[in-house]
C-alpha cells in the first residue's frame, strides 16, 4: 500500500492512495463527505487476497489535494482521467460511496472510453434541492437548500470546525459493531483517521459537495452505456433508499441490488467485494446454486462418477456445472485427460494449475489445487511462491513452468524462446499437455468466476 501524490495538468496536487494487488484490474474508488483516500487502507489486506488493485484519489480540498475553488461535480472526471494516465492505465471500474456516488455517475458519463464500470454505493443522486435534503430537520434542511456555498463554509466551521472526531460526534456516526456488541476498532479507527484527513484543510471541501448535492448533474445520465450497479441499504438513514432508486431510473445501465438491514456505515464493508466484482474477478455472491442428484434424475449418474467431496456431496464446481449436465458429461472427459492421463508429473501439473488459478484470480480454483497440490511435493513456501510467479526462488525448470503459464495467460501463446527452452526438459506430447493444462484451467476459471461458485468445506480462501 502506498500513499502518493501526482501534479495535475493544471498544477494543483492530487494525493491518492494505491492499495490491493499490484498486478491487479484497477477500479477508482470515490470517497464520500467529509471522508478521503484512507476510507479503503482499511482493507489493503482483502484486496490482495481477491487480486484487486484499488487507487483512491481526494477530491479538491480534501486530504492532500488541493482546494479548486468554484469547482463542479463534472470537473472531476478529468482529474481522474489525468491520474489514470499518470498511472499508465487505459481502462478501469469505478466505485463511488455516499457524495462520491455522484462522481462515480459523472465519470462513467463522460469517460465512457475508459471507463468499464460503475458502483454506486449508497450515492446520493439527482433529486434537486427540496429531494437531496427531504429527510433532514427542517432546520438543517433549510439551510441547505439555500445553495450557497459560503453560508454552507459558515456553518460547517461552526457545526464541526474542522475537527474529525467533532463532526463524527455531532453526527452520531460510528461503525456497525463486528460482533454486535460495540464499534469495530478497526473500522472505528480507520473511519475516525479517514474523516480527520478530510478535514486536514478545513471544512471547505465539505461545503463545497454539500452545496453540489442539491445541483442538477450536468451530464447526461441517459447517455451512459457502461454498466452501472446501485446498491443502497434499506435501513440507510443519512442517504435514504430512494436515492439509490432514482439513479437506478436514470441511467439505462444501471441494476439496483437494496441489501436489507444495511445502514449507510455497515454497508461500507461491501466494498473490497464490490470492487472484485466490478473488476471482473468474482461474482460477491453465487449466481447458481449448486445441484443435487436429487434435482434432476440425469445427475445421479454423473455424480457417481468420483465428483462428491468428503461430505458425500458433489463438489461445488459440479453442482454448479450440472445446470448444463450435457455439457458436463463431455467437459468430464477433457478434465479426466489433464488430471489424471496427462504426460506432465502431477507436481508440474498442479504448479500450471495453481499460476494460472492465480493469473485468473480464481479463488475456488486456486484454493481447490493448494489441496491437491500439497499431496503433489508442493511445499507451502512454494505456494507462496506461485503467487509471485517467475520472480520466485525457483529451480531453473520450475521457474520456466511459470514463465510459460504468464505467457499464455498474457498472450494466448508460447514465444519461440519458451518453447525451446521447454524442449530442453520436455517431450512434444509434454508441451502440448502444458498448453492444454493452461488453457483448460482458463476456461474453468471463467465458469468459475463467472457463475460465483463458493468454496467448499475446508478449502483455503487464499485470495
Amino acid at each position: 500500500m502506498q500513499d502518493l501524490t501526482m501534479t495535475l495538468p493544471d498544477g494543483r496536487t492530487l494525493a491518492y492512495t494505491d492499495t490491493g494487488h499490484p498486478d491487479g484490474p484497477v477500479v477508482m474508488y470515490f470517497h464520500g463527505a467529509p471522508t478521503s483516500r484512507l476510507d479503503v487502507t482499511v482493507f489493503d489486506d482483502e484486496l490482495r487476497r481477491r487480486g484487486v488493485r484499488v487507487i483512491a484519489p481526494d477530491r479538491p480540498g480534501y486530504g492532500g489535494s488541493s482546494p479548486q475553488p468554484g469547482r463542479h461535480r463534472e470537473d472531476w472526471p478529468a482529474d481522474v482521467a489525468a491520474l489514470a494516465d499518470h498511472l499508465g492505465l487505459q481502462q478501469f471500474g469505478v466505485i463511488g460511496l455516499s457524495s462520491g456516488g455522484p462522481y462515480a455517475v459523472a465519470c462513467a458519463a463522460l469517460l465512457a472510453q475508459r471507463v468499464t464500470g460503475a458502483a454506486v454505493v449508497a450515492g446520493v443522486s439527482d433529486l434537486g434541492w427540496e429531494g437531496a435534503w427531504a429527510h433532514y430537520t427542517p432546520e438543517e434542511a433549510a439551510f441547505r437548500r439555500l445553495g450557497d456555498e459560503a453560508a454552507s463554509l459558515r456553518w460547517c466551521e461552526e457545526r464541526y470546525g474542522a475537527d474529525g472526531a467533532r463532526f463524527l460526534d455531532t453526527e452520531g456516526l460510528e461503525p456497525p459493531p463486528a460482533d454486535g456488541s460495540g464499534p469495530d476498532p478497526r473500522l472505528a479507527a480507520a473511519l475516525a483517521a479517514s474523516v480527520g484527513e478530510a478535514f486536514r484543510q478545513g471544512v471547505g471541501s465539505l461545503a463545497q459537495d454539500m452545496v453540489a448535492q442539491g445541483r442538477p448533474w450536468a451530464f447526461d445520465p441517459g447517455s451512459i452505456t457502461v454498466p452501472v450497479l446501485v446498491v443502497h441499504g434499506d435501513a440507510d438513514d443519512s442517504v435514504p433508499l430512494a436515492h439509490g432508486r432514482h439513479t437506478a431510473e436514470v441511467v439505462p445501465t444501471a441494476s439496483l441490488r437494496v441489501l436489507p438491514g444495511e445502514g449507510h456505515l455497515s454497508i461500507v464493508a461491501t466494498v473490497p467485494g464490490l470492487a472484485a466484482e466490478l473488476a471482473g474477478v468474482m461474482p460477491t455472491q453465487a449466481r447458481l446454486q449448486p445441484l443435487r442428484a436429487e434435482d434432476d434424475p440425469r445427475l445421479e449418474e454423473l455424480f457417481a462418477k468420483g465428483l462428491n467431496g468428503p461430505d458425500g456431496t458433489p463438489l461445488n464446481i459440479f453442482g454448479t456445472l450440472a445446470h448444463h449436465p450435457d455439457m458436463l458429461r463431455r467437459w468430464l472427459v477433457f478434465a479426466g485427460h489433464v488430471l489424471s492421463k496427462n504426460s506432465l508429473s502431477p507436481r508440474d501439473r498442479e504448479l500450471l494449475i495453481l499460476r494460472t488459478g492465480w493469473n485468473c484470480r480464481s479463488r475456488y480454483e486456486f484454493g481447490q489445487h493448494v489441496v491437491i497440490a500439497l499431496r503433489c511435493d508442493i511445499t507451502r513456501d512454494e505456494i507462496e511462491q506461485v503467487k509471485v510467479g517467475p520472480r520466485g526462488g525457483w529451480s531453473d525448470r520450475d521457474r520456466l513452468l511459470m514463465v510459460a503459464a504468464d505467457e499464455l495467460h498474457r498472450t494466448r501463446c508460447l514465444s519461440d524462446i519458451t518453447w525451446q527452452a521447454l524442449g530442453r526438459h520436455y517431450t512434444d506430447q509434454q508441451r502440448l499437455d502444458l498448453v492444454a493444462t493452461v488453457g483448460g484451467y482458463q476456461l474453468v476459471a471463467m465458469f468459475l468466476n463467472s457463475t460465483g461458485v463458493e468454496l467448499d468445506a475446508g478449502v483455503p480462501d487464499e485470495m
